[in-house]
Protein backbone atom coordinates (compact mmCIF):
# COMPACT_ATOMS: atom_id res chain seq x y z
CA UNK A 1 0.00 0.00 0.00
CA UNK A 2 1.08 3.32 -1.02
CA UNK A 3 2.28 5.92 1.68
CA UNK A 4 0.22 8.47 -0.40
CA UNK A 5 -3.25 8.11 1.86
CA UNK A 6 -1.34 8.63 5.21
CA UNK A 7 0.70 11.86 3.46
CA UNK A 8 -2.62 13.09 2.25
CA UNK A 9 -4.30 12.90 5.87
CA UNK A 10 -1.36 14.65 7.03
CA UNK A 11 -1.25 17.31 4.25
CA UNK A 12 -4.71 18.05 4.89
CA UNK A 13 -3.92 18.26 8.39
CA UNK A 14 -1.46 21.11 7.54
CA UNK A 15 -3.75 22.46 4.68
CA UNK A 16 -7.37 22.02 5.74
CA UNK A 17 -8.58 25.59 6.34
CA UNK A 18 -9.26 28.37 3.93
CA UNK A 19 -7.36 30.94 3.74
CA UNK A 20 -6.92 34.79 2.85
CA UNK A 21 -3.70 36.10 4.44
CA UNK A 22 -2.79 39.53 1.82
CA UNK A 23 0.72 38.44 2.95
CA UNK A 24 0.38 35.17 1.80
CA UNK A 25 1.79 35.25 -1.80
CA UNK A 26 -0.29 32.98 -3.05
CA UNK A 27 -3.85 34.48 -2.38
CA UNK A 28 -6.63 32.91 -1.40
CA UNK A 29 -5.79 29.22 -0.22
CA UNK A 30 -7.89 26.00 0.50
CA UNK A 31 -6.50 22.34 0.68
CA UNK A 32 -2.94 23.83 0.11
CA UNK A 33 -4.08 25.06 -3.33
CA UNK A 34 -3.59 28.62 -4.21
CA UNK A 35 -5.35 30.72 -6.44
CA UNK A 36 -2.29 32.45 -8.03
CA UNK A 37 0.04 29.09 -8.36
CA UNK A 38 -3.29 27.20 -9.44
CA UNK A 39 -5.88 29.35 -11.08
CA UNK A 40 -7.18 26.53 -13.31
CA UNK A 41 -8.42 24.48 -9.92
CA UNK A 42 -10.31 27.90 -8.59
CA UNK A 43 -12.07 28.75 -12.20
CA UNK A 44 -14.97 27.30 -11.15
CA UNK A 45 -14.66 28.59 -7.31
CA UNK A 46 -12.70 27.11 -4.69
CA UNK A 47 -11.52 23.70 -5.08
CA UNK A 48 -13.23 20.90 -3.60
CA UNK A 49 -11.47 18.28 -1.74
CA UNK A 50 -11.88 15.37 -3.57
CA UNK A 51 -10.59 18.04 -6.60
CA UNK A 52 -7.36 18.23 -4.37
CA UNK A 53 -6.85 14.82 -3.59
CA UNK A 54 -6.83 14.37 -7.40
CA UNK A 55 -4.18 17.05 -7.56
CA UNK A 56 -2.16 15.98 -5.13
CA UNK A 57 -2.10 12.01 -7.09
CA UNK A 58 -0.22 13.72 -9.41
CA UNK A 59 1.96 15.89 -7.60
CA UNK A 60 3.12 12.82 -5.42
CA UNK A 61 4.05 11.02 -9.19
CA UNK A 62 5.51 13.99 -10.89
CA UNK A 63 7.85 14.42 -7.94
CA UNK A 64 9.32 11.62 -8.09
CA UNK A 65 7.71 10.42 -4.33
CA UNK A 66 6.33 7.34 -6.04
CA UNK A 67 9.66 6.62 -6.76
CA UNK A 68 11.29 6.96 -3.87
CA UNK A 69 8.72 5.02 -2.24
CA UNK A 70 9.37 2.23 -4.68
CA UNK A 71 13.15 2.49 -3.78
CA UNK A 72 13.19 1.83 -0.31
CA UNK A 73 12.39 5.47 1.31
CA UNK A 74 10.47 5.38 4.30
CA UNK A 75 10.89 9.18 5.29
CA UNK A 76 11.85 10.90 2.59
CA UNK A 77 8.62 10.21 -0.04
CA UNK A 78 6.14 12.28 2.16
CA UNK A 79 8.91 14.99 3.20
CA UNK A 80 9.57 15.90 -0.64
CA UNK A 81 5.98 15.94 -0.95
CA UNK A 82 5.51 18.44 1.95
CA UNK A 83 7.66 20.53 0.26
CA UNK A 84 6.07 20.49 -2.96
CA UNK A 85 2.90 21.21 -1.44
CA UNK A 86 4.11 24.48 0.63
CA UNK A 87 6.85 25.89 -1.62
CA UNK A 88 6.73 24.00 -5.22
CA UNK A 89 8.27 21.04 -7.06
CA UNK A 90 11.00 21.78 -7.75
CA UNK A 91 12.30 23.81 -5.15
CA UNK A 92 11.29 19.86 -3.06
CA UNK A 93 13.62 18.18 -5.08
CA UNK A 94 16.34 20.83 -5.57
CA UNK A 95 16.47 20.25 -1.50
CA UNK A 96 17.12 16.59 -1.92
CA UNK A 97 19.46 17.09 -4.39
CA UNK A 98 21.45 19.46 -2.08
CA UNK A 99 21.63 16.75 0.61
CA UNK A 100 22.64 13.97 -1.47
CA UNK A 101 24.81 16.16 -3.10
CA UNK A 102 23.40 15.70 -7.01
CA UNK A 103 23.15 19.20 -9.06
CA UNK A 104 20.24 21.28 -8.03
CA UNK A 105 18.53 21.08 -11.02
CA UNK A 106 14.99 20.37 -9.61
CA UNK A 107 14.80 17.39 -11.44
CA UNK A 108 14.21 13.62 -9.89
CA UNK A 109 16.53 11.37 -12.07
CA UNK A 110 18.65 8.62 -12.04
CA UNK A 111 21.70 10.65 -11.27
CA UNK A 112 20.15 12.40 -8.08
CA UNK A 113 18.36 8.24 -7.18
CA UNK A 114 22.28 7.03 -7.86
CA UNK A 115 23.49 9.92 -5.41
CA UNK A 116 20.73 9.50 -2.82
CA UNK A 117 21.39 5.70 -2.67
CA UNK A 118 24.66 5.69 -2.28
CA UNK A 119 24.41 8.19 0.74
CA UNK A 120 21.72 5.80 2.31
CA UNK A 121 23.76 3.19 2.46
CA UNK A 122 26.59 4.99 3.96
CA UNK A 123 24.54 6.94 6.48
CA UNK A 124 21.17 6.10 6.46
CA UNK A 125 18.15 7.74 5.64
CA UNK A 126 17.72 9.83 9.26
CA UNK A 127 20.81 11.37 8.09
CA UNK A 128 19.16 12.27 4.91
CA UNK A 129 15.57 13.09 6.31
CA UNK A 130 17.73 15.73 8.89
CA UNK A 131 19.76 17.27 6.22
CA UNK A 132 16.43 17.95 4.43
CA UNK A 133 15.04 19.36 7.21
CA UNK A 134 17.79 21.64 8.30
CA UNK A 135 17.85 22.67 4.33
CA UNK A 136 14.29 23.55 4.66
CA UNK A 137 14.46 25.28 7.27
CA UNK A 138 17.20 27.35 5.96
CA UNK A 139 15.39 27.80 2.96
CA UNK A 140 12.39 29.79 4.95
CA UNK A 141 14.89 31.79 6.45
CA UNK A 142 16.24 32.64 3.30
CA UNK A 143 12.94 33.63 2.34
CA UNK A 144 11.92 36.35 5.32
CA UNK A 145 15.29 37.56 4.76
CA UNK A 146 14.96 38.40 1.25
CA UNK A 147 10.87 39.43 1.88
CA UNK A 148 10.62 40.46 5.47
CA UNK A 149 6.72 40.27 5.25
CA UNK A 150 6.80 36.78 5.28
CA UNK A 151 8.21 36.79 8.31
CA UNK A 152 4.81 36.35 9.87
CA UNK A 153 4.82 32.87 8.38
CA UNK A 154 8.01 32.19 10.01
CA UNK A 155 7.48 29.89 13.09
CA UNK A 156 4.54 28.56 11.32
CA UNK A 157 6.77 26.97 8.80
CA UNK A 158 9.16 25.87 11.52
CA UNK A 159 6.90 23.98 13.08
CA UNK A 160 5.60 22.40 10.08
CA UNK A 161 9.43 20.93 9.32
CA UNK A 162 9.31 19.91 13.14
CA UNK A 163 6.35 17.42 13.03
CA UNK A 164 8.71 15.46 10.76
CA UNK A 165 10.85 14.96 13.12
CA UNK A 166 10.80 11.18 14.84
CA UNK A 167 10.90 12.02 18.56
CA UNK A 168 9.02 15.92 18.05
CA UNK A 169 5.71 15.08 19.94
CA UNK A 170 2.96 17.16 18.84
CA UNK A 171 1.35 19.71 21.30
CA UNK A 172 -2.12 20.04 21.33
Amino acid sequence: MSQLEDVLERTFGFEGGFSDNPADRGGRTIWGISEKKNPGMWANGPPTKEAATDFYRALWLATGCAALEQAGWIDMPGLVFDVAVNSGQRRAIALFQRCVGAEPDGVLGPQTMAKAEQLKAVFGEPAVRNCYLIERVGFYHRLVSQDPTQKQFLLGWIGRVLQFYPTTRRIQ
